[in-house]
This record gives C-alpha cells, sequence and structure tokens, in this order.
C-alpha cells in the first residue's frame, strides 16, 4: 500500500513538473510573430477577427457578394492564420505597418501569384522571406508571419529588414500597449500613449485636465465590441505616474456618483438625457472661490446656493416636435432661489425676473420663457416654455427603471433616441439618402464615465441580425 502511494505521488509530481516545464518553454513565445513591431511604435491596434466571428455568429455572405466571387473565393485560402490576431501599428515617422500570422506561405504566394500581375505587384525571394513590393509598399513573409510597411519610400525594404532581425525585448511586446491591447479581452483593441502626442498637444491635455505637464504620462486603450444588438466602445486611461493618478481623482471631488433620481420624473419619453451628480460645495470651492469669481459677484451670495446643490443633477429634452428642455437638480433646501432677483439685476441686458408663484420665477427678455422655481423638498428645476415647466417633479410611468438603474453609481450618463438624432440629421439633408437608411436601424446611443480613467460609449440598434444584412446589402 505504501509502495502504491510513493508511485502515485510520483505521479503527480512528475506531471506538476512537465506543466511547470511547458508553462516556462511558452512563456514569452504568445504572439511571438509580432517581434518585427517596433519598440517605439506610437499606436498599436489588434483585430481578433475570426473569434468576433465566430462568437456572434456573423453571415459574410452579403460581403462575399460585395467584393466578388473570385475575390471571396481566394480569401478562404489567403495563407494568413486569422485564428490568431493581426495587428497594425503607426511608427513614429508616421509609416503605418500590418503583422499577421502565417498559416501556409504556399496559399499565400499563390494569392499574389494570382492578383499580383493584375495590381502592379513585384514578388522576389531573399534571405529566406517572400518580398513583395508595390509602389512605396513593402511586405515579406515566411513560414510564421507577414510584415508589411506601407507608403515606405525607398528605405522600406532595409528598414523592414532590420525590423524581422528584431528579438522580443526590442520590440512592442516589450511595451504596455501591447499589454493593454492583448489583455482587454476584445475583438478590435487600440493602445496608444501620451508619449505620442507632439509637445503642444501634450501640454492642451494636460491643462484640460488641470494636471502637471510633466506628470501627463498614461497609456490609452481603445477597446470595440459587438453582440447581436449593440457595439460598445470603451475608454481606458492607465496612468503612470502617482501624481497623476492623484491629480485625476481629485478631480472628481465635486462630482458625486449618480443616485438615480428625476429619471421616473420629468418629460414623457424624452428626446435625450443626460445625468450626473453635483458636490455643489466642493464646485464653489474648486470653480468660484479659487478663481476669484466672487469679487466680482458684488453682494451675490453664490455659496449659500452652491452648498444647497447636492445630488443628482438630470436634464431632458422633449421630442423635437415639441421642443423644451428641463433640467431637475436635488437640493437641501430652497436658498438657491434667494439670489435669483439679484443674479439677473446683475446680469442685466433686458432680461427681467417675475415671480408667478411661491416658489416659481419666469425669466424673458423676449425669447422663449424660462421657468425657475423649487417642487417639494429636494427639486429645483429650469424649463423651457411653460408645457415643459409644467412637467418637472411629475411622474411618468414611460420612462422605466431601467434606465435609472443603468446610470446609478456613474459620475456621468448621457442617452438619445439615436432614431430622432438621425432623423433630425435627414431633415437638415445632412445625411445622404442612403446612409440615412442604414443608420435608420440605430436605437440609443448612451455615453457612462464610471470613473476618471474609465467610459463606456454604446449604441444599440434594434434587430441586430438586420442590422448586418442591411449594412452588407
Amino acid at each position: 500500500m505504501k509502495k502504491n502511494r510513493i508511485i502515485a505521488l510520483s505521479g503527480i509530481i512528475l506531471v506538476v513538473c512537465i506543466t511547470l516545464l511547458c508553462l516556462f518553454c511558452c512563456k514569452g513565445k504568445k504572439d511571438v510573430y509580432c517581434t518585427a513591431i517596433p519598440q517605439d511604435a506610437t499606436v498599436l491596434v489588434r483585430l481578433d477577427a475570426r473569434s468576433f466571428l465566430r462568437k456572434h455568429d456573423i453571415d459574410l455572405t452579403p460581403l462575399k457578394s460585395l467584393v466578388g466571387k473570385d475575390m471571396a473565393e481566394a480569401a478562404e485560402h489567403t495563407g494568413i492564420d486569422f485564428s490568431q490576431p493581426v495587428y497594425a501599428f503607426l511608427l513614429p515617422s508616421g509609416k503605418t505597418g500590418l503583422c499577421a500570422k502565417v498559416s501556409d506561405a504556399a496559399d499565400l504566394r499563390a494569392l499574389v501569384e494570382k492578383f499580383g500581375p493584375g495590381m502592379n505587384i513585384q514578388m522576389s525571394e531573399k534571405d529566406g522571406y517572400t518580398w513583395i513590393q508595390q509602389y512605396g509598399h513593402v511586405a515579406a513573409f515566411d513560414n510564421d508571419r507577414l510584415v508589411a510597411l506601407m507608403d515606405a519610400g525607398h528605405s522600406g525594404r532595409q528598414q523592414l529588414a532590420e525590423m524581422l532581425l528584431q528579438t522580443e525585448d526590442k520590440s512592442i511586446l516589450s511595451t504596455g500597449i501591447f499589454d493593454l491591447v492583448t489583455s482587454c479581452g476584445k475583438p478590435l483593441a487600440l493602445a496608444t500613449s501620451t508619449q505620442a502626442l507632439s509637445s503642444g498637444q501634450r501640454a492642451q491635455m494636460a491643462q484640460a485636465l488641470d494636471v502637471d505637464v510633466k506628470d501627463f504620462e498614461a497609456d490609452v486603450l481603445l477597446a470595440l465590441d459587438f453582440d447581436k444588438d449593440k457595439a460598445l466602445l470603451t475608454f481606458d486611461l492607465t496612468p503612470r505616474s502617482s501624481e497623476l493618478k492623484d491629480d485625476l481623482e481629485d478631480g472628481v471631488e465635486n462630482v458625486l456618483p449618480i443616485q438615480g433620481k428625476f429619471f421616473t420624473t420629468g418629460v414623457a419619453n424624452p428626446f435625450a438625457l443626460v445625468a450626473f451628480g453635483l458636490n455643489g460645495e466642493e464646485l464653489y470651492d474648486e470653480v468660484i472661490e479659487e478663481s476669484g469669481l466672487q469679487m466680482f459677484l458684488g453682494n451675490l451670495d453664490l455659496r449659500k446656493a452652491f452648498n444647497s446643490l447636492h445630488g443628482d443633477v438630470c436634464i431632458q429634452a422633449a421630442t423635437p416636435d415639441t421642443p423644451g428642455l428641463l433640467l431637475q437638480a436635488q437640493v437641501r433646501d430652497n436658498s438657491i432661489m434667494d439670489i435669483i432677483e439679484p443674479a439677473v439685476k446683475l446680469l442685466g441686458g433686458g432680461t427681467q425676473a417675475m415671480r408667478v408663484g411661491t416658489e416659481q420665477y419666469c425669466l424673458s427678455n423676449g425669447s422663449m420663457p424660462v421657468f425657475l422655481g423649487v417642487k417639494g423638498h429636494d427639486l429645483f428645476y429650469v424649463a423651457t416654455g411653460t408645457d415643459v415647466a409644467a412637467q418637472a417633479g411629475q411622474d411618468v410611468e414611460t420612462w422605466t427603471e431601467r434606465l435609472a438603474s443603468d446610470a446609478k453609481g456613474n459620475y456621468f450618463y448621457a442617452t438619445a433616441d439615436a432614431s430622432a438624432i438621425v432623423s433630425l440629421l435627414g431633415q437638415q439633408k445632412v445625411l445622404p439618402a442612403l446612409l440615412m437608411g442604414r443608420l435608420s436601424q440605430f436605437d440609443r446611443l448612451t455615453l457612462k464615465v464610471s470613473s476618471p480613467t474609465h467610459a463606456e460609449l454604446s449604441l444599440t440598434v434594434r434587430d441586430g441580425k438586420d442590422f448586418v444584412e442591411t449594412v452588407f446589402k
């Protein structure tokens, strides 16, 4: 019995050792065909086409009819291994490149021989690679990989030859942006770094974010994913310095996570909605106090008004047929109303403030009237037009809790009826009729910002299958 246990234990140890050995040997070998991509590439794009098509069961028959039967049949035997990601990259010189895994060099060579003469493509063999040149474009492939440079110029072939000799530690595989695009899990991902920006661009963005330009070092990831009825674009910022991370976190002190109030009150079926949480006290200290603006406002006490603002702010746009805006904000009390008349006098310009209720003012300067007021204990509102003002605080059954739950916890949330946007663009004749037919499949456009470094933009369609067929028709 003891002998059997020893044999069993030895077998387990042997299996573990073999597994560890395999893992050690495979370490660093993933996507090794990408070693030709230079380490200083400023932008890297990763496309996992095969897994995307399989995951979403997309029928490419309409696309095949678009490119022609001969080209479609040839595309099925390109020699490119689409089970592995295809990479595109941008070099500091402005040249763009492509890198793909080769599954069958003979098929790839046959493809070039078939279509090359009609496309002025020249093919030659040298140093174990098949070289392809067309005008200023150059590419090389062997049994493992295909690497190409677009608009490479006269020195393109020499530059590509040097890229093919690169080792892993001198390639894009040793950088943070490569880790970003390979770990995000989306079928299409783009990564870049703030170092890729010009000094002027970095200075402008750093100023917009109110951070020190010397600390403005971060990696940026854009990733795109689809399912049967939605496209999702995500944005992620990865600070390289703790200073930038702290600055970004400090920058959201004046905003609060959305609680979901006012989504089921106000305008029924609004054309668009924007919501965010607001810390009025922090906003006053950061915007009014630090800028010194208060000294120009005389006796107008904005601090008291700002302090009363605390919680959700929700802006709803009525339908295009009955235009109007309604802002509903969460307040602690009605002290914000105390500054209306003094503020109007300070602004001047012919604007008049008339009290039309116990807690309501009407501002008018000859155009559409604007109503301001407080309802209940916690609702401050601003509305354009009498009809929209009457809807402030009213329950609307058609505006569901689903939208409120989707917004909760985010710092910013915006959604709009995409089909209405398309209709408006069509009325203004901004879009051609052909494109209108395709865009009419869109349902809703939504933007969510859940942190200073993460945002999501989604676009839904009414019927995913109909949408794909319409796009490729």
